[in-house]
């Protein structure tokens, strides 16, 4: 299978498992479903392709909601079934992912009772820019007008009460408690329908009265699909699936074609499904009417086939994971897999019926909860590393840029520091008044700061002490290392055979992508005085290593004079590869690490 495929079964299980027991969705963020097995559904307007309902409040005072919101989350990490290679993930906490539906949206996930999306006259195209569709959010509260579907929207001239979402999509508030995405297209039967009589179009009393049943439910006219299906296959164009509409919209509109390997299930006439929890059990089904009893048959094929692409994934995830390491959460991937296994699938006649459990919470679930908790606490700890080490190396870069406008200004590097008037220090016998993080300030837009020291001073003079408090926010360690007020570990790397005062960008003749400029130190010292990484002596000394990486305990960030930015693993490289790196004039031959 390809990793797109791997990664669109990845996503459907997932979203079966945690996302249809989450909460409230927004008219971007639907949720996937199929159905049982009933007789046709009544109170469906004849020219509906298809309306779904989910009963949110159903799920949020279910006893597996705090579990799903977690699941949730790390799923939109990335981190429930583990990496795949070249794949970087944020961790995304559930609490943040309310309070940004809240300040897009004007509610929160929790807050949803029920949300209804509706399509009539057949389904849309992923190239097409116009969607006509209507999404109903019904809430139990209040929907904020603080949020930017509201602030930063303008109401339509041509309809009052309306606000223009932009290419003929609007957005309508019937009740402080609800809100509704409507297609231009469809707004004049929704002004006549929904928002004067709420068991008005698109659907109707008898709807409602079924869709109270369910957790969720979805009905279809999958036939609609089949000759829009070759018309933009011949185009070249990507019809949205049928089936997998919602979950299309919810991971996202360019994902490939989920139905296009299983056509037989065009041939329906008609699609009920539905999804239920019931105490801690999920479960769904798919009631479809065909022409005919060969058609029935061969939509079961389809839908067979399906399970078996989606057990063979959770085989792959099982086997690429390692079980064993994946605790609780493989124990729910194996289960999932014999619940699919054990799918019923039947026709009678020109009806397929087809019934699965997604979930049953057993003695393990304790152990499952704390899965996911480890995992999630795990993530975010690693995303805050990563985003801290990014952070790093922005800085780095723009304090070796600002060296280097200070060559370019003063015609030498400022090693080792400054001394009076601002002047490089060019005298390795001399000693400098300040360090050259003072030196760079006016190339770091800290020119006012910088005027605020008397340079003709040493750094530790009651003057220029006074500013010591006011180190830029550029040369604080990231939040997770502790040092003194004041202290800094950005340092150059300086002797006699490295960085020297008086050196300059043209006499390296190893190449400024080849030496280093700044370094994270192993200790802090004083932004403001004339302090770095010394290597004394014409030899490389023995405890180099040593004077590096007090940001992190396995290696360090680093920049060259050309501001190319490295990580460099204190337990991999040779000695005499970081001793390359040091030396301007060296000779050497290394490589950077990967």
């Amino acid at each position: 299978m390809s990793f797109k495929f791997l990664m669109r079964l990845r996503s459907a299980i997932v979203v079966l498992f945690g996302l249809l027991l989450i909460t409230g969705c927004n008219r971007k963020e639907p949720t996937l479903a199929v159905a049982e097995p009933e007789p046709a559904l009544i109170g469906v307007p004849a020219d509906m392709f298809l309306i779904a309902r989910y009963r949110a409040s159903e799920v949020r005072d279910n006893p597996l909601f705090p579990l799903a919101c977690d699941s949730y989350a790390l799923y939109v990490s990335g981190g429930f079934f583990g990496s795949f290679p070249g794949v970087v993930f944020d961790a995304v906490r559930w609490d943040l992912i309310e309070q940004r539906s809240e300040k897009l949206w004007g509610y929160r996930y929790s807050w949803v009772d029920s949300v209804t999306w509706c399509f009539p006259d057949g389904p849309p195209t992923t190239d097409t820019a116009e969607r006509e569709f209507i999404n109903i959010v019904v809430c139990r509260q209040a929907i904020s007008k603080e949020s930017e579907i509201y602030t930063k929207t303008k109401e339509d001239p041509t309809r009052p009460g309306f606000r223009s979402l932009g290419q003929g999509q609007l957005v309508h508030f019937p009740d402080e408690k609800t809100i509704v995405f409507v297609h231009e297209k469809l707004a004049d039967r929704y002004l006549h329908g929904y928002a004067q009589n709420r068991e008005g179009w698109p659907f109707d009393a008898a709807f409602l009265r079924q869709s109270e049943q369910h957790t969720m439910l979805i009905w279809s006219r999958p036939v609609q699909a089949r000759a829009l299906l070759k018309k933009h296959r011949d185009n070249g164009e990507r019809l949205i699936s049928t089936l997998f509409l919602l979950a299309n919209m919810l991971l996202t509109t360019d994902m490939i074609l989920f139905l296009e390997p299983y056509p037989a299930l065009y041939d329906a006439q008609s699609l009920r499904a539905t999804i239920d929890l019931k105490d801690k059990e999920l479960s769904a089904s798919i009631h479809a009417k065909f022409d005919d009893g060969a058609a029935a048959a061969k939509g079961k094929e389809a839908v067979a086939a399906i399970v078996r692409d989606t057990t063979e994934f959770l085989r792959l995830v099982l086997d690429s994971n390692d079980g064993k390491k994946q605790g609780a959460i493989s124990n729910v991937v194996e289960a999932l897999k014999t619940y699919l296994d054990q799918a019923k699938i039947e026709t009678n006649e020109s009806d397929l019926n087809a019934s699965f459990d997604l979930f049953k919470a057993g003695p393990g679930l304790p152990q499952l909860v704390a899965e996911i908790q480890r995992r999630a606490r795990t993530l975010e700890a690693t995303t805050q590393e990563r985003q801290e080490h990014e952070r790093q190396q922005v800085n780095l870069k723009k304090l070796v840029a600002a060296a280097v406008d200070f060559y370019d200004f003063k015609g030498v590097l400022p090693i080792r520091g400054i001394v009076s008037m601002g002047k490089p220090l060019t005298d390795p016998n001399a000693k400098a008044l300040l360090s050259w993080r003072v030196g760079i300030l006016p190339y770091l837009n800290e020119r006012d700061l910088y005027e605020q020291f008397n340079l003709n001073e040493p750094w530790d003079s009651e003057h220029n002490k006074k500013l010591i408090d006011k180190m830029p926010q550029i040369y604080t360690p990231p939040s997770s290392v502790k040092a003194p007020a004041g202290q800094t570990f950005y340092q150059m790397v300086v002797g006699p055979k490295a960085m020297w005062p008086g050196s300059t960008l043209i006499a390296m003749s190893d190449g400024t992508s080849n030496t280093l400029a700044i370094a994270e130190a192993a200790e802090p010292v004083i932004w403001t005085k004339p302090d770095d990484i010394l290597v004394p002596g014409n030899e490389m000394p023995k405890d180099l290593k040593k004077k590096f990486g007090g940001h992190y305990p396995n290696g360090f960030n680093a920049a060259t004079w050309d501001g190319s930015t490295h990580w460099i693993d204190l337990r991999t490289i040779p000695d005499k590869d970081l001793w390359s790196m040091i030396t301007p004039n060296g000779g050497e031959i290394f490589a950077w690490p990967p």
